[in-house]
C-alpha cells in the first residue's frame, strides 16, 4: 500500500494546542504496515537542518499515558518527554536531531516504528545521516524500542543507540538479538520505582551475554516511575544525547569479556556523570513479560529436557494412521512422542497420543503463542525452543501433560513481524496443517488455543476456515474488539472461551471484556461467549487456563470435546 503522507501547517497545530510560544513541530502522517491504519506523529526541525550536513535522527516513543487515536489524540504528546521540552520552548536547539514522535493508540509495536523508518527516505532523502538513527522513549517507550532492536537483527542495525528511561517491561527472547547486535544502550530508572527492576535486569543480562559496549545503567534517587523528567532536560551531565551522538550504526559484531556490575546511582537533583556499568545487584523478582505477550515464570526459553522429549526431526509429513496403541501396567496410556517439525514458512512442535483414539483419528489443537516464544524472524530447530516458555507447549514438555487426552498438538512458531504481529499468517500454517495431516485428524473436531498476540490468531482465518472451527480459546488477547474479525466469528457461530487475570499488569482486562460483550450483544454469537474473569492471579493466566489437572468444570480440553464444527 502506498504510503500516505501528508504535512500539516503550523497554523493548525496553534489551533490544536492553544499556543504560538513552541518551537515548530510539523505533523505528519504514515500507514501501518500491518493493518494500514494512519499513523500520526510530531517532527521537529533543528536549526541545523539542511544546511548542507545530513543531520541525525531521534525516534521519541512515547508512553502508555500519551497514546491515543487519530489527529484530535495527538496532542496527548505534548504532556511528557522531548515533545513537551520542544513545546515548552526548553529543548536545546543547539542538539542536531531531528525529532520524530509517533503516536499510536496502545503502545508503539514493530510495525508502527518499521513504517516510520520506511518513510525517511521519500520524506527526507540525502538531508538526515541514516548511520545515526536513535532511539529513545519512556516507560512503554522503552518497551517498544526494545521490542524492536530485538525483533530481528535487520532491524537493530538500523539503530545507532538507544537510551530509555523507566523501561515499562521485556521480554527474554529480545535479548540475544540485542546482545548481537552490539548496540549501544543507556537504561535509566529510578532507584526505588517497582519497574526498576527492568532497567537492571535488561543491563545484567545483555551483559552477561557481553553486548559489547555495555550497556549502561543509571539510576536516579527518586521512588516514583518517572526517571524521564530528570533526564530529557539534562543537557549537560547525564546527557544521553551527547553520548547517543558518539555512536553510529557503523558497528562490529564481538564478543567481550562479561564487564562490571556495577550500577551507578545519582541524585534527582545531582548531575554526575553516569560511567558505561551495568546493573545493581537488586534481584529480579517480578514479572518482566510486556502486555502484548503471555508472561510465564520462566525467564528464557529452555529446551526439551524431559524424558518425553524426543529427538528434533525435520520431516515434513504427517504420522500415520498404523500407530499403535501403547499403554503402561496400569492401562493408562504411555506419554506420546514430543518432537520439532520444520515445514515450508515455518517450524512447529508435534505431540502425537502414544495411541489411536476410538475411530481411529485425532482431534486436533493448533496452539498459536504469544510474543515471547517468536521467533528471530528465522526458521530453524533451535529457534523453536522458544515455543516451551509457556502454555500447552510447556505443560507437555515439563511432562505435565494427560497422556490419556487424545490431541494431536500442534504448536506453530511465528516471528511477530513481516506483517505477522498478530499472527496473521495463521491462515497458512491453517491450511498446511490441515493438508499435511489431513490422513489422521478428525475434521469436525479442530480447535483453536492462543495467548497474548496468539489469541487473536483466530480472527486472520478466511471465512471458509472458521467454518472448520468446533471451538477456540483466547487467553489474554491483546487488542481491543475488532468489529470485522468479532463479526467473522459470530457469523461462523463458533464455540468461543475468553480467559483472563483482572488484576494483570500488563493486559488490561477491558482488552477481554470488549470482545465477549461485543460477541454477546445482538446479533449474538451462538453459544454464547464464555468469559473467565479471574480476580486475582496476576499475569499468569495461561497456567490456570492450560493446565491440563483443572477439574471438569474449567478443563479446557474437556470443554473443547464437547464440541464438533
Amino acid at each position: 500500500m502506498k504510503t500516505i503522507i501528508g504535512v500539516i501547517s503550523l497554523v493548525l497545530i496553534v489551533l490544536l494546542l492553544g499556543q504560538t510560544n513552541a518551537y515548530p513541530q510539523n505533523i505528519g502522517q504514515y500507514n501501518n504496515p500491518w493493518n494500514n491504519a494512519v499513523v500520526y506523529f510530531y517532527e521537529y526541525l533543528p536549526p541545523s537542518y539542511n544546511q548542507g550536513t545530513p543531520s541525525p535522527v531521534l525516534l521519541f516513543m512515547h508512553g502508555d499515558g500519551q497514546k491515543g487515536s487519530g489527529l484530535a489524540d495527538l496532542p496527548k504528546q505534548l504532556t511528557d518527554g522531548i515533545p513537551k521540552l520542544i513545546n515548552n520552548n526548553v529543548w536545546n536547539t543547539s542538539l542536531p536531531f531531528v525529532v520524530l514522535s509517533p503516536q499510536s493508540p496502545g503502545w508503539l509495536t514493530v510495525s508502527e516504528l518499521t513504517g516510520l523508518l520506511n518513510l525517511l527516505p521519500s520524506r527526507y532523502g540525502n538531508k538526515i545521516d541514516y548511520t545515526r538513527i536513535y532511539m529513545t522513549g519512556l516507560s512503554a517507550g522503552g518497551w517498544s524500542g526494545l521490542q524492536f532492536l530485538g525483533s530481528g537483527s535487520a532491524n537493530a542495525a538500523k539503530i545507532a543507540a538507544g537510551a530509555f528511561c523507566s523501561t515499562a517491561s521485556y521480554e527474554n527472547s529480545w535479548l540475544d538479538t540485542i546482545a548481537k547486535s552490539n548496540i549501544p544502550l543507556w537504561m535509566i530508572n529510578s532507584k526505588w520505582e517497582a519497574l526498576g527492576v527492568v532497567s537492571r535486569d535488561v543491563t545484567t543480562k545483555l551483559n552477561s551475554r557481553n553486548i559489547s559496549p555495555a550497556v549502561k545503567n543509571l539510576e536516579i534517587l527518586s521512588s516514583g516511575h518517572d526517571s524521564w523528567t530528570y533526564t530529557y532536560p539534562n543537557f549537560t551531565k547525564n546527557d544521553i544525547y551527547s553520548w547517543l551522538l558518539q555512536y553510529t550504526n557503523v558497528r562490529v559484531a564481538t564478543t567481550n569479556a562479561v564487564t562490571s556490575t556495577t550500577a551507578t546511582t545519582v541524585a534527582a537533583t545531582t548531575s554526575t556523570t553516569g560511567p558505561a556499568t551495568t546493573t545493581s545487584t537488586v534481584a529480579a523478582t517480578t514479572s518482566t513479560t510486556g502486555p502484548a505477550t503471555t508472561a510465564t515464570t520462566a525467564t528464557t526459553a529452555t529446551t526439551a529436557t524431559t524424558a518425553s522429549t524426543v529427538a528434533a526431526t525435520t520431516s515434513t509429513t504427517g504420522p500415520s494412521t498404523t500407530t499403535t496403541t501403547g499403554t503402561t501396567t496400569g492401562g493408562t496410556p504411555a506419554y506420546g512422542t514430543w518432537q520439532k517439525k520444520l515445514r515450508s514458512g515455518y517450524g512447529y512442535w508435534e505431540y502425537l497420543p502414544s495411541f489411536v483414539p476410538s475411530g481411529g483419528k485425532y482431534p486436533l489443537i493448533i496452539f498459536f503463542h504469544g510474543g515471547d516464544a517468536a521467533s528471530n524472524g528465522t526458521i530453524g530447530l533451535n529457534e523453536l525452543d522458544k515455543v516451551l516458555v509457556s502454555s500447552i507447549p510447556k505443560y507437555i514438555n515439563d511432562g505435565q501433560w494427560n497422556p490419556a487426552y487424545p490431541f494431536l498438538v500442534i504448536a506453530p512458531q511465528s516471528d511477530l513481524l513481516n506483517n505477522n504481529y498478530y499472527w496473521a499468517q495463521s491462515e497458512m500454517v491453517f491450511n498446511d496443517v490441515l493438508s499435511n495431516y489431513a490422513n489422521v485428524i478428525d475434521m469436525s473436531r479442530i480447535y483453536i488455543a492462543g495467548q497474548g498476540r496468539g489469541a487473536t490468531g483466530i480472527c486472520f482465518l478466511s471465512a471458509t476456515n472458521l467454518n472448520k472451527v468446533a471451538a477456540s480459546q483466547s487467553v489474554r488477547v491483546f487488542m481491543n474488539v475488532t468489529a470485522v474479525y468479532a463479526d467473522k466469528l459470530k457469523t461462523a457461530n463458533i464455540p468461543t472461551w475468553f480467559y483472563s487475570n483482572a488484576d494483570d499488569p500488563y493486559c488490561p482486562i477491558s482488552y477481554t471484556t470488549s470482545w465477549v460483550n461485543y460477541l454477546n450483544t445482538s446479533p449474538s454469537i451462538n453459544p454464547a461467549s464464555r468469559l473467565t474473569n479471574n480476580p486475582t492471579g496476576s499475569y499468569n493466566s495461561p497456567v490456570t487456563a492450560y493446565n491440563p489437572a483443572n477439574p471438569a468444570a474449567t478443563n479446557l480440553y474437556s470443554w473443547f470435546l464437547s464440541f464438533t464444527n
